[in-house]
């Protein structure tokens, strides 16, 4: 069976999928002392916000409901000072990011910040389109609300994304930034759709989708199927199933939550078969 599903990851099929719900991928809005996501799929609740650049320390301040990210030091960081969080966005797509940013008051921080995402680590990075921001002594000036992400963004381990300064320029009567320059964060929400599987290929027609609790899924075809085997998406065998029925509801309790399962389909008498991902609430 292992060496069954190993070859049907290998030879995984390009499909489409149009199922779709929104969640919320991770969150931080730093109620207690920490600087990790409080929200989000639990693979993502351990990642920290953290700069680049030669800040200084974050602390945590008073933010826009509760606590916010704050560092200083931004002084001469145009184009190389960011706020930085690394996500997995593995499982979702149709991505969007909501941000509020505060600059200054007595001690006035960076006024121009762009929004960019790495999809390679941080080695490259790319503008997100609209993602120009200006950021006051208030949190609506710099308000970002569900900003599309690129489609390079969905379904990826790893995912990063910075708040880099545009401009050395200070916010409130302007000048340039100095060292002592504060800059906070806060209400940062990635959100994005399940990805759940649906592939037309008419005899083969197949949908993978959520079954009656949230830790199951219901497979139904147009053909009748042999066997179906789940497995992990580094090729773990988590299990087989015999079917002979166009439709089954797989019970999943068992299994880790917040994982992309791999969902691969044999038919009766045929040697044919068909990869779908599907992401385990």
């Amino acid at each position: 069976m292992k060496k069954f599903i190993c070859l049907a990851i290998g030879c995984l099929v390009h499909l489409s999928f149009v199922f779709s719900q929104d969640e919320m991928v991770a969150g931080w809005t730093f109620p207690d002392n920490s600087l990790a996501a409080d929200t989000g799929a639990a693979i993502n609740l351990s990642q920290e916000i953290f700069t680049v650049g030669g800040t200084s320390a974050i602390e945590l301040k008073n933010g826009f409901t509760t606590k916010a990210a704050q560092a200083s030091g931004w002084n001469d960081g145009m184009e190389t000072k960011a706020w930085v969080i690394t996500i997995s966005s593995g499982g979702f797509s149709n991505l969007s990011i909501s941000s509020r940013q505060q600059s200054g008051g007595t001690d006035p921080g960076p006024k121009y910040f762009k929004l960019q995402y790495s999809v390679d680590g941080g080695n490259g990075w790319e503008d997100i389109p609209g993602g120009d921001i200006i950021a006051e002594n208030d949190w609506e000036t710099s308000f970002v609300d569900q900003l599309p992400l690129p489609e390079a963004c969905d379904d990826l381990d790893e995912l990063s994304i910075r708040w880099l300064m545009a401009s050395n320029e200070a916010s409130g009567p302007g000048g340039n930034v100095q060292e002592i320059g504060k800059s906070k964060i806060d209400e940062i929400y990635i959100r994005g759709e399940l990805i759940n599987g649906i592939a037309d290929h008419g005899e083969t027609a197949v949908t993978v989708r959520p079954g009656a609790s949230a830790k199951s899924l219901r497979i139904e075809a147009r053909r009748e199927i042999q066997e179906i085997y789940i497995s992990s998406l580094s090729g773990q065998a988590l299990g087989s199933r015999p079917v002979k029925s166009k439709s089954i509801e797989i019970d999943l309790s068992a299994h880790r939550s917040s994982q992309l399962l791999l969902i691969t389909i044999r038919y009766k008498n045929s040697p044919e078969y068909q990869t779908l991902k599907y992401f385990l609430p």
